[in-house]
């Protein structure tokens, strides 16, 4: 994975066509950042 340098975070909006692509697509990387960043709304 990418380190990210995004500084504050505290808001993920996800946009997909379908309704399973962010789950199948970004899930373990939204899963990934929510642990790093307790708080952290998606």
């Amino acid at each position: 994975m990418i380190r990210l340098g995004a500084g504050p975070l505290d808001r993920i909006v996800a946009v997909g066509a379908h309704c399973d692509d962010i789950a199948i697509g970004a899930g373990g990387t939204l899963l990934t950042l929510c642990h790093a960043r307790p708080g952290l709304r998606v």
